[in-house]
């Protein structure tokens, strides 16, 4: 008769003698094929050093040299705008001297003619800034800064008197560096002052509307 509780207790499992350890110890493990694995993991550690060091490392410094390029740009083009400002105020108080000794107006003339030539200078200066960071700007941007350059580039060049020159710069210049100065990030604020930017140019296109709001700008200056 078979035992019930038998049937139902597990069969034990054998205790390993002692001279059965040797099976799982030191004597049982393959080397070669240990050693085979380490090499083969050091070479694939090596291999893909070595392709991100081909591919993807160039392409990183290339990246990271983009980078450093596009914000030197950004402070060059910021320094001529500020350049153009602060020139632009001055030639726009000369005043004529018809009673002044002609070595004095001569001297008065070169003098202004010495800012006019900063100017152009200033406005090249900001137009090498500007190609160099025109593909990373959004279109809206680059439009509103071509068309600021074009009317400045066309006042500075043009027979206008100094007074007159150095105002309508001066006017629109302001709102340029309130752009440049300004994030996109930050679109409310960017969007109100490249709209008053865009003003300022459509205005330029209705040439007598800009004349004579340069011509009243001029009259402010003048003493009372």
């Amino acid at each position: 008769m078979i035992n019930a509780m038998a049937v139902l207790m597990p069969t034990p499992r054998p205790t390993p003698k002692p001279s059965d350890v040797g099976v799982l110890g030191p004597a049982s493990i393959n080397w070669d094929t240990v050693a085979t694995s380490v090499v083969a993991a050091a070479l694939t550690a090596v291999f893909v050093t070595l392709a991100i060091e081909y591919f993807a490392k160039p392409r990183l410094e290339a990246r990271k040299e983009r980078i450093l390029q596009y914000h030197k740009a950004r402070r060059d083009g910021r320094r001529h705008l500020l350049k153009m400002r602060e020139v632009s105020i001055r030639l726009s108080h000369h005043q004529r001297l018809p009673n002044a000794r002609t070595s004095k107006r001569d001297a008065h003339r070169e003098l202004y003619a010495r800012f006019n030539a900063e100017l152009l200078e200033a406005i090249n200066g900001f137009d090498q800034a500007f190609t160099d960071v025109a593909p990373d700007v959004p279109t809206r941007l680059y439009a509103a800064t071509t068309g600021y350059l074009g009317l400045v580039l066309g006042v500075a060049s043009s027979d206008r008197p100094w007074a007159w020159k150095g105002a309508a710069v001066g006017l629109v210049t302001l709102h340029m560096i309130d752009v440049w100065d300004t994030s996109t990030r930050r679109r409310i604020r960017w969007r109100r002052r490249i709209g008053k930017l865009e003003e300022v140019i459509d205005l330029y296109r209705r040439k007598q509307e800009f004349e004579a709001l340069v011509d009243e700008i001029l009259r402010e200056k003048l003493p009372n």
